[in-house]
């Protein structure tokens, strides 16, 4: 007979036992169901099962239940049963012998959480943990760290075999909703989770049997969860002292200022980068690192690899090297390194070095040139068409210019009015050929005067 809604038996009333069930996740609730269960062995009620039903009427009467495949959450009706004396059956049996009966026991204590909130912590480092699934029912609860976009990846192995022990995996996030499940029937086939989670918090997972067999004394299956970012942006800076990035330095005399983003992504990646420092002259050089998303260091080397500096505190709190160079030129470099292999994130750092200086300049030459000038300076000025004026400074000798640019409204190249205040001044600059060329220009004022 097959029952239907339809023509569903009558139900014995009145009930045999009740219990109030609330709304939240992961409690275990019990009726006492002997009385009924000892009419049947004593052959006093037929047995056709047990009907679990709620209240069908008022404001109350609805009851919803997860399936196991959509939830860790789904009801599972487990039937204990305790000896309490000789159970007749309708056939006597022979009295058996009496023999020392074995009680099934764990090998350890459970390691494990058994539910959400008494998850035991474990490192999401990829090492495995190990653990059993004892006694029947016994469910492991797990936590870790995760933090906004990183990808997350699990494995679930090493389970039973002989006896075959079938464990389902699950994902929970921080508010206790579902991520991710992998379910494979067979103790032989492994269990695995990969994900990227968008929410930072401390995560969950669930390893579970099967079904009330699946669980073992005698096997420990093997779990593992690794978390890593996900690099969104690649990595523009060099990796080696001779592929080191070029960057400019701020120059807070000047009210010039370069910041730098970069990135330590993947695991294992670090940053070199590369700037120039003129001769001749006294120079302080500081290299400051913020921002940092994960703990960083740097180190300050010259142009023949000898290190000048570091900075190496602790966590994500700033770093910050203070260098005299001492007339010491060249290509120095700087090299922002993970703490650890692991400290590395997908989020940027700032980088600024800051050149300061008291240096004697030297004016090497004032180029006055419009956009109509040739490499070889041979084109003639034009009077009434914007020109600019730049200013070539160097330090013991050596030229670095041009420091500044000055928009020139008018001109004329032989006596004409140019810019206001201006007297005459010699026109040097370097030809290409690195040449050292010279012309001599009048400046006039607005007004008419020279």
């Amino acid at each position: 007979m097959v029952v239907t809604w339809q023509n569903q038996p009558d139900i014995l009333q009145p009930s045999i036992a009740q219990a109030p069930v609330d709304a939240n996740i992961g409690q275990i609730n019990k009726w006492d169901v002997r009385e009924i269960v000892q009419a049947w062995i004593n052959l006093e009620r037929d047995n056709h099962g047990l009907e679990m039903r709620g209240p069908e009427q008022g404001s109350q009467w609805k009851r919803e239940f997860d399936s196991r495949h959509y939830t860790p959450f789904c009801p599972r009706l487990n039937l204990g049963l305790t000896a309490g004396g000789t159970i007749p059956t309708p056939t006597p049996t022979p009295s058996p012998t009496p023999t020392a009966t074995a009680t099934p026991s764990c090998p350890q204590p459970d390691g494990a959480g058994n539910d959400f909130q008494q998850a035991t912590s474990i490192t999401p480092d990829g090492f495995l943990n190990w653990e059993y699934i004892c006694p029947s029912a016994d469910v492991d609860w797990w936590q870790f760290p995760a933090d906004a976009g990183q990808e997350i990846t699990i494995h679930l192995g090493g389970m039973p075999q002989t006896p075959p022990a079938d464990y389902d995996l699950f994902l929970i996030n921080p508010s206790g909703g579902l991520v991710e499940s992998s379910e494979l029937w067979g103790a032989d086939k492994d269990e695995y989770i990969s994900t990227t989670v968008y929410v930072k918090g401390d995560y969950r997972v669930l390893v579970r049997g099967k079904g009330p067999a699946d669980w073992s004394n005698k096997t420990p299956y093997q779990l593992s969860v690794k978390t890593k970012y996900i690099c969104f942006d690649p990595d523009d800076a060099g990796n080696t002292f001779f592929t080191a990035k070029p960057i400019k330095p701020s120059i807070p005399i000047a009210n010039i200022k370069n910041e730098h983003y970069g990135y330590t992504c993947p695991e294992g990646d670090e940053d070199l980068y590369k700037f120039d420092v003129s001769g001749g002259q006294n120079v302080l050089v500081t290299v400051k690192l913020s921002e940092l998303p994960a703990d960083y260091n740097i180190y300050l080397y010259s142009e023949d690899s000898q290190i000048l500096g570091q900075s190496l505190n602790t966590g994500t709190a700033d770093e910050l090297i203070m260098y005299s160079a001492q007339s010491l030129s060249g290509a120095f470099r700087v090299h922002v390194q993970p703490a650890t292999y692991s400290s590395y994130h997908s989020q940027p750092y700032k980088l600024e070095v800051s050149l300061f200086g008291t240096a004697d300049l030297i004016v090497q030459g004032i180029e006055v040139t419009q956009a109509i000038q040739d490499l070889n300076n041979t084109v003639t000025l034009v009077a009434g068409k914007p020109t600019v004026a730049r200013v070539y400074v160097g330090a013991g000798g050596i030229v670095h210019g041009p420091i500044t640019v000055i928009p020139v409204l008018r001109s004329d190249f032989f006596g004409s009015k140019i810019v206001r205040g201006s007297t005459r001044l010699d026109r040097h600059f370097l030809d290409s050929n690195g040449r050292n060329q010279s012309q001599r220009a009048q400046f006039g004022n607005r007004d008419g005067g020279k």
